[in-house]
């Protein structure tokens, strides 16, 4: 092929990563809205070919493009559904190949198994039922796939069929998937906000759950009306707790801090200040981190000394998935009267809280 033949191709993938980091940051928002439209417009300047293909979920692109008109000349495809068979191991097999070791380091029973089904280890009436339950979206098909595979390598499975697809694909899945694919938002903020609505719902359920929403500074004098002693500021006017909540359950007191995003050193040694917080004169017996990313070994370091205060330090990493984060928001939305069909019965919405506190949260 001549060189000025070819073609650059630059592919964004899952963009809406992206976006979840930037929404609540004006000039970084400008600044990816500008990156972007750089990129669109590149092909223009230079003497070859430029392609660049960007893939995002519709709800982002159209929080974003509405917000910045820079990026609208951007043209938008959408791929089309899968509607047969043949389409969904098209799909599959694109990204086993990817992922399957060389032919000939395969075990022998397995090559002679993949000689017979390429898609192997899924069955034909796994594939029928990924289409079915996916209503032939792509995305979908692939999240599905990934879940199954992971759920069977977990349990020891050899093969999916189509009992393994229907197990991952309760009926609340798709109310989980459904969330985290449209709330893009993932700041600290909201992810308060979020959590505050879910406490105070819980707090009304389970008697044994008390909760109180703090920020870094509280005045000195409402956090003695409120049977809280901690540090003072140097002006004496304020009393530091670096935590998000407080919560009482039975006879502990838990500080929960949630970090969306990087929890680093600077970070970890704020909560040094909370060996000294007092509630009605009991000491914190539990810290409680929350966060979507690892935390660095450094911050570790610091989050090992405060147990040898005596303190427990749990860090809780909420998987951006539906099974994690999703049925978060999901519980969320419902409890904002936003997803009608979603725990009909008050039983369930009460047990998904538990479980959700319990299991998730590592609260209860």
């Amino acid at each position: 092929m001549e060189e000025e033949s070819k073609i650059i191709y630059i592919r964004f993938d899952q963009l809406e990563s992206a976006i979840n980091q930037c929404i609540q940051d004006k000039d970084a928002m400008r600044r990816l809205a500008e990156f972007l439209r750089n990129f669109s417009i590149l092909g223009e300047e230079l003497k070859r070919g430029l392609a660049v293909g960007m893939a995002i979920l519709d709800a982002a692109w159209s929080i974003f493009s509405r917000s910045w008109g820079s990026i609208e000349g951007i043209p938008v495809y959408q791929l089309s559904h899968l509607s047969s068979l043949e389409d969904v191991e098209e799909l599959i097999l694109t990204y086993l190949k990817k992922a399957r070791v060389p032919k000939n380091e395969l075990p022998e029973n397995i090559a002679e198994i993949i000689e017979q089904n390429k898609v192997y280890p899924f069955t034909v009436d796994a594939l029928e039922e990924l289409l079915k339950v996916s209503e032939g979206r792509p995305r979908y098909v692939c999240r599905y796939a990934h879940y199954a595979l992971a759920k069977a390598v977990n349990v020891g499975l050899s093969e999916i069929n189509a009992e393994l697809i229907t197990l991952i694909v309760k009926p609340e899945f798709k109310y989980w998937l459904q969330v985290i694919s449209t709330e893009v938002r993932r700041d600290k903020k909201f992810l308060v906000s979020v959590l505050t609505d879910i406490f105070e719902k819980a707090r009304k359920y389970f008697p044994q759950f008390k909760y109180s929403i703090v920020t870094k500074r509280m005045k000195k004098s409402l956090a003695e009306i409120l049977g809280i002693t901690a540090p003072a500021t140097q002006d004496g006017k304020f009393v530091r707790i670096p935590a998000d909540w407080l919560v009482s359950k039975d006879n502990e007191v838990i500080a929960i801090r949630i970090e969306p995003r990087l929890f680093n050193t600077r970070k970890a040694e704020e909560l040094s200040y909370l060996t000294q917080v007092k509630v009605d004169e009991k000491n914190i017996t539990k810290i409680l981190i929350m966060t979507l990313m690892d935390v660095p070994l450094s911050a570790m370091q610091i989050l090992s000394l405060l147990r040898l205060k005596g303190i427990d330090v749990e860090i809780r990493k909420l998987r951006d998935d539906p099974d994690s984060l999703g049925r978060i928001l999901a519980l969320w939305k419902k409890l904002r009267g936003e997803l009608p069909g979603y725990l009909i019965y008050e039983e369930k919405l009460k047990d998904e809280l538990h479980s959700i506190l319990r299991d998730i949260l590592g609260i209860l």
